[in-house]
C-alpha cells in the first residue's frame, strides 16, 4: 500500500511499465479471474485488506482490457 500511489502506476506514472505488468498481470490472471479455481476467499480478504491494491490492480486491468477481452475463459493453467 504504502509504494501505490492513488491514480498511478508502479512507479509513480501515467504509463504502463514492466513492472505493471507484473505484479498488474498477478491481480488480473488470479485475484480478479472469475475462472480462478482456488483461493478466492483468500484473495477477496486481501483485496479488501489493501483497496489501494485493488485499486491499482482495477486500473491495469482497464489499461489492458483489450488483451484480457481476447483472452482464453479459462484458468491460468490450462
Amino acid at each position: 500500500e504504502a509504494v501505490l500511489v492513488d491514480g498511478k502506476f508502479l512507479l509513480g506514472g501515467d504509463d504502463l511499465t514492466l513492472c505493471d505488468f507484473f505484479v498488474g498481470g498477478l491481480y488480473t490472471n488470479y485475484f480478479a479471474n472469475p475462472n480462478t479455481p482456488f483461493a478466492k476467499e483468500e484473495f477477496a480478504a486481501c483485496l479488501a485488506k489493501y483497496p489501494k491494491f485493488k485499486a491499482y490492480g482495477d486500473k491495469h486491468a482497464t489499461a489492458v482490457k483489450v488483451h484480457l477481452d481476447k483472452r482464453p475463459k479459462c484458468p491460468v493453467w490450462e
